[in-house]
């Protein structure tokens, strides 16, 4: 009981820190570079298990069970023109540390950065990760990100994120986690060093914050030929101080024979179309397992290679009140070498 008061806290800490703060440019941030995640409305702050956390809840790497690498392709990326990549690496060095480095970047044509104007994402961010579980099942995490911006004059910023998660085990198959995430707790901003311009223009970079809860069931059925496993999430993403941006969404998992993910989801597009209102976008994707040491031939392997695949619709952002949508598709690859700790980190071992 004592844990989840400190959870939520801490949690309320967060939010009286940040709520000071002038964010605007909500799209800053970019959309899900986790397919698994965009395929279930975009939820993901809760139950973050693996190195994707690193984009949703810096807490949720401290569930790595040792080396992951993962990485990201999407196409429609706001503009039919956009450059993407996401890459990732991290390492769970004991029950009390793990670290992460992360690159991710979005860009446009000339052409589209002036049509798009002020809401677009930077051109190159690094990320720094590092989490601990300071108490049994409660993580916390810390980004640090430093973006970089190339239109005329080449300008960069610096920010933290943090995160928080707790899981609470109701049974030896089921568990609900709770999550907790601030974008940008410092209030950073980007200066445009424009010759002729004084003071320099400034943009804030939006402090975001999202919260969810989510239950996981990883054998809901079981029969000598069938395992289905069942996950449900629901969270909310609100930005702070411009309640027009405030979302919720929603996502739903099937899991058969640990293997293939059945996924869906709604997620409420932040920004209201040409009729005034904030319309749903229904998301659906697949994901595969492959648990090397499920096959004969590799017998005694410890990597895994998790691929998956979403696909959506979304509005164009050339012309962000336009009532057409275009079809948008994230894949995303993720490997994972499990440890034995006391075995390969002798060092470092719990």
């Amino acid at each position: 009981m004592k844990r989840i008061q400190y959870f939520f806290i801490i949690y309320f800490a967060l939010n009286a820190v940040c709520i000071g703060q002038n964010p605007a440019a909500p799209y800053l941030f970019g959309r899900n570079p986790y397919a698994a995640a965009e395929a279930m409305g975009g939820a993901n702050t809760a139950l973050g298990t693996n190195l994707f956390s690193v984009f949703y809840n810096p807490a949720g790497i401290q569930n790595m069970n040792g080396i992951e690498v993962a990485g990201s392709f999407a196409n429609q990326y706001y503009s039919s023109d956009a450059k993407y990549i996401y890459g990732s690496a991290g390492m769970r060095w004991n029950k009390y540390l793990s670290t992460a480095i992360t690159y991710h970047e979005a860009s446009y044509s000339i052409a589209s950065i002036y049509m798009v104007g002020t809401n677009r994402p930077p051109l190159q961010k690094f990320t720094f990760t590092v989490a601990s579980a300071p108490f049994k099942n409660f993580n916390v995490g810390l980004n640090l990100n430093r973006f970089e911006y190339n239109e005329l004059y080449k300008t960069s910023a610096y920010c933290v994120d943090a995160g928080l998660q707790y899981k609470i085990e109701l049974n030896k198959k089921s568990m609900i986690f709770i999550g907790s995430e601030m974008k940008n707790l410092n209030g950073a901003v980007i200066k445009y060093n424009f010759p002729g311009f004084y003071p320099s223009p400034e943009v804030n970079i939006p402090t975001i914050g999202s919260t969810g809860i989510a239950y996981q069931n990883k054998k809901l059925f079981k029969s000598e030929r069938l395992l289905v496993g069942l996950t449900l999430q629901l969270e909310y993403c609100y930005n702070l101080k411009h309640s027009n941006y405030n979302t919720p969404r929603f996502g739903t998992e099937l899991q058969l024979w640990n293997q293939l993910n059945l996924r869906g989801g709604v997620g409420i597009d932040p920004f209201p179309g040409s009729d005034g209102n904030k319309n749903p976008a229904i998301s659906y994707g697949l994901g595969w397992n492959i648990i090397m040491d499920n096959y004969d031939y590799f017998k005694g392997s410890r990597n895994e290679w998790q691929l998956d695949v979403c696909s959506l619709q979304q509005r164009p952002y050339e012309y962000p009140t336009s009532s057409y949508y275009s079809n948008y598709i994230v894949a995303s690859i993720l490997f994972k070498h499990r440890l034995t700790y006391k075995k390969d980190l002798c060092l470092t071992c719990p």
